[in-house]
């Protein structure tokens, strides 16, 4: 009998010990946490992802996704289609309009409160990313194009830059083939930053405000004269063989690519963002440069400048929502924007323990005021894929490229209607 109890007893603690074992285990299991948070050339995206790593390993199982411009819209509806996690993705807040009526995007509203709001340098910067009183989208960083001169060579082949950073697109031709006579390529850019050349056509070849919002909105033919005028203008300057390495190879260089030639002294100048533009330089051992603006390519004084902010979201999808939240609230706290402006980062949040001049600063932030964050291809899904195949399917297809374009910008009319 004596036995019996004793066997039952050791029993009894067995059965105790492996339900506490179970529930160690079930409780100690992290759960997954998946991010689309940084390209790979955002100078600042190694620092970052260490930082999450530090605050959040130990609780969740970070997985950490590549991001690229070309691909992020398509990774994202093809995860919301699959079921493939994702949990936080880097997006554009201007941009979010097609994402949302997807239904792909989870609202944010009950989540930032008026402390969270007060990261923010201005509160107001998150009007970007609200659609309909709906916030979806939190900005941390304003990006739009600039371009970044090597001053060395400027002085050598007589080119006297103007101190406020504007120039023409006439002045900046003229620059680039005065570089190209002296043996040099007047500028480069990386196959994913392309389609600028003809986006920024586009907007600043309007003479009025006016015709620029009609444009925007879709309401203008991409057959119309002007649209055809802009196109033609980036076209003439890549067969002028200006841009590394010259002909249409200049459309298909990778960011290393770019970064080798600046680094060699073979470009005079580089088209850049300009959260990237201090690293890149820095990069290539390039000491003495100045940041231009776009050169203006209209006679419309306000100098319309593509652009809006990179900010991050969480899918409707998510797997991990409470943890994304947790997550995001980090991104977008001071510590995470220091680490991003010590690269040169034109911080939209509150910035505490940041190290970088401010002339530089205020060079690669002076043409806020600029930026038109809704353009003509935000209006349809198809109209943001062929305008990011351009310039390159015009220098082929021609007028055939736009006549496609603008079969997208009927279809996009007659579903509003």
């Amino acid at each position: 009998m004596k036995s019996k109890k004793g066997l039952t007893g050791i029993l009894a603690v067995v059965m105790a010990f492996s339900m506490c074992s179970a529930i160690y285990a079930e409780n100690d299991e992290k759960k997954d946490l998946v991010l689309m948070i940084s390209a790979s050339d955002d100078a600042f995206a190694p620092d970052i992802e260490e930082a999450v790593k530090e605050k959040f390993g130990d609780q969740y199982h970070l997985i950490f996704k590549a991001w690229d411009t070309q691909g992020v819209t398509q990774a994202i509806k093809k995860a919301g289609v699959t079921g493939e996690q994702l949990d936080i993705v880097e997006y554009w807040p201007g941009s979010m309009r097609t994402l949302i009526n997807s239904e792909l995007v989870m609202p944010l509203n009950g989540y930032v409160d008026e402390a969270w709001k007060e990261n923010f340098t201005n509160p107001e910067v998150l009007s970007q990313g609200t659609f309909d009183d709906i916030l979806y989208n939190l900005p941390y960083s304003t990006v739009y194009p600039v371009i970044a001169v090597n001053t060395d060579i400027a002085e050598e082949i007589g080119t006297v830059l103007s101190e406020d950073g504007q120039w023409t697109w006439e002045e900046f031709v003229e620059f680039c083939t005065k570089a190209k006579d002296a043996g040099y390529f007047g500028s480069g850019i990386q196959s994913d930053l392309a389609p600028w050349l003809t986006r920024m056509a586009v907007m600043q070849v309007w003479d009025t405000e006016e015709e620029l919002q009609e444009w925007n909105d879709g309401e203008v033919s991409f057959l119309d004269n002007k649209v055809i005028e802009a196109f033609d203008m980036v076209k003439d300057y890549i067969e002028a063989d200006l841009m590394y390495p010259g002909a249409d190879a200049c459309l298909v260089q990778e960011a290393d690519q770019i970064e080798a030639a600046l680094s060699k002294r073979k470009l005079a100048s580089v088209f850049v963002v300009n959260s990237q533009a201090v690293a890149t330089l820095e990069n290539c051992c390039i000491k003495n440069y100045v940041i231009m603006d776009w050169p203006n390519m209209g006679s419309n004084a306000s100098m319309p400048l593509l652009g809006g902010s990179s900010g991050f979201f969480i899918p409707s999808f998510a797997g991990n929502k409470e943890g994304a939240v947790e997550v995001l609230k980090f991104l977008t706290s001071s510590e995470c924007a220091d680490i991003r402006a010590n690269t040169g980062c034109v911080s939209t949040i509150k910035t505490l323990k940041a190290d970088i001049d401010s002339d530089v600063m205020n060079s690669l932030s002076r043409s806020i005021d600029k930026i038109v964050d809704h353009e003509c291809h935000h209006n349809s899904s198809d109209l943001d894929t062929e305008i990011n195949q351009m310039p390159a399917n015009y220098m082929i297809y021609g007028i055939e490229s736009l006549e496609k374009m603008e079969g997208s910008r009927l279809s996009f009319i007659k579903e509003e209607e």
